[in-house]
């Protein structure tokens, strides 16, 4: 077996010792199955929550999605004014056309769909981590920290923050196919006809995924980041890819931006730095930076509506804890990307997935956990790398059976930690007043919290 610390699976096909094409095969569907169930369970309970007050003002109050006579509006610049919308995530609002005219304002429907999607993204990310790594233990934590970590919960729990789902669906599919036609193309294996397929699908998705929202953007940073770590010759295996398959990524990226900025422009979004302007907005996002990582790693005192205290002056404590922790990771990270270890390629994910929302364009809310439902996937899998590696097969025999009781035992309590979680915040967003239970002690001042408590008090 090639060794895990090799990113890629060359050839993207796994050899695990003596198993059969069958029962890998078998075993993949049994792992498919099982993370799928799981997802379900842990969301389960979603299903029967009401609208917050960001769901109600999409769904509950807009006629534009009731209509389908406005389903062509979509494609105008009168999607502004009647969707009631900021951007333009025209396969975000189809969606919410769809569940209409199936559940109509039952919010049963629409959560539902927020689960079938949740489970979809955790199949098509063991796919693809399926497809880039050799270690089957991995693959199966690094799904597992995914399925369960906290983070997603307000992602799958509000309607109204559907297109990082979608946009995640597509995310994938693109990656998939990508890695699909790219084996095709450089491998040489000769079937031409199912490369014009794969890449097809590939650059649909990726401009579907883009329509879901922006921050899809970097999935170009992605790829090349994909050749750095799988082709022995990076800068000719990069110009190589320029001025083929790439191609097709450029012109898809180019072409939404034109869509999006120029011809499909939102004409009364205005949205400024916070005071104190771009630099008060750096030294606060190097703050919200440090803190997306510990989230990540350690999911404690989660919170729908983070209300961030400007950095004001770089002297301030809380901002020098933050700057010396990310120089620390960065250090790191250089350090294992010259040896092209396997922990910083998903090390890389995360900063790349992050940068869109890292307010260098301003956003509305500078913070927010559903904006890591796609960077998180990179640290789900470098926390399956860590618990992997626990057991060093360089070990004695004694020293092997005791670490494997340790990595046992430390899944079993994050698992189950991290799921219990996840229950118990799907309990707080059942009800209209979810951050009344969920928030308030950490932020009572955030729009979303007043929101809903209006919410809740003018329906009580």
């Amino acid at each position: 077996m090639i060794s895990d610390k090799k990113i890629i699976n060359t050839g993207y096909t796994n050899v695990i010792g003596n198993i059969s094409i069958c029962t890998k095969k078998q075993l993949s569907a049994f792992i498919i199955i099982l993370i799928s169930l799981f997802s379900v369970l842990l969301y389960l309970n979603t299903i029967y929550g009401k609208f917050d007050c960001g769901d109600f003002k999409i769904i509950g109050e807009n006629g534009f999605i009731s209509e389908w006579k406005y389903f062509s509006k979509i494609f105008t610049k009168e999607y502004f004014t009647i969707s009631g919308e900021a951007s333009y995530r025209p396969i975000v609002t189809i969606s919410y056309f769809t569940d209409y005219a199936i559940w109509h304002t039952n919010p049963f429907g629409f959560h539902l769909t927020n689960v079938i999607l949740h489970t979809i993204n955790t199949v098509l990310f063991y796919l693809f981590i399926n497809a880039t790594l050799q270690n089957k233990k991995i693959i199966f934590f690094s799904t597992l920290f995914f399925v369960t970590h906290p983070l997603l919960v307000e992602t799958i729990n509000a309607v109204g923050y559907r297109e990082d789902l979608l946009s995640a669906t597509f995310l994938m599919v693109s990656l998939i196919y990508f890695i699909k036609s790219d084996t095709i193309l450089y491998g040489k294996s000769g079937q031409q006809k199912r490369f014009i397929l794969f890449y097809a699908i590939s650059l649909i998705a990726y401009l579907c995924a883009l329509f879901s929202k922006e921050m899809a953007i970097t999935l170009p940073a992605i790829l090349l980041l994909f050749v750095v770590f799988s082709d022995q010759k990076i800068w000719s295996g990069i110009l190589k890819r320029l001025k083929g398959i790439y191609i097709g990524y450029i012109a898809i990226t180019l072409f939404y931006l034109i869509i999006r900025f120029v011809v499909l422009s939102n004409p009364t979004l205005k949205i400024n730095y916070q005071p104190g302007g771009f630099g008060v907005n750096v030294l606060t996002m190097i703050k919200i930076l440090a803190s997306y990582i510990r989230l990540s790693f350690f999911p404690l005192k989660l919170n729908a509506d983070y209300v961030v205290p400007l950095v004001k002056t770089p002297l301030e404590g809380s901002f020098i804890l933050s700057i010396a922790f990310l120089i620390s990771i960065f250090i790191i990270f250089a350090k294992l990307c010259k040896s092209r270890n396997i922990f910083a390629f998903w090390m890389a994910w995360f900063f790349i997935m992050a940068l869109p929302v890292m307010n260098i364009i301003p956003i509305g809310k500078i913070m927010a956990e559903r904006y890591l439902y796609i960077p998180v996937m990179g640290f789900c899998v470098a926390k399956g790398i860590l618990i992997y590696r626990i057991t060093d097969p360089t070990l004695s025999t004694h020293k092997m059976r005791l670490r494997k009781v340790v990595q046992l035992v430390l899944i079993i309590l994050m698992i189950g930690g991290y799921g219990a979680s996840i229950i118990k915040s799907n309990r707080a967003w059942e009800k209209h007043d979810n951050t009344r239970t969920k928030n308030i002690p950490h932020s009572s001042d955030g729009y979303h919290t007043n929101c809903n408590l209006d919410l809740y008090a003018g329906r009580k």
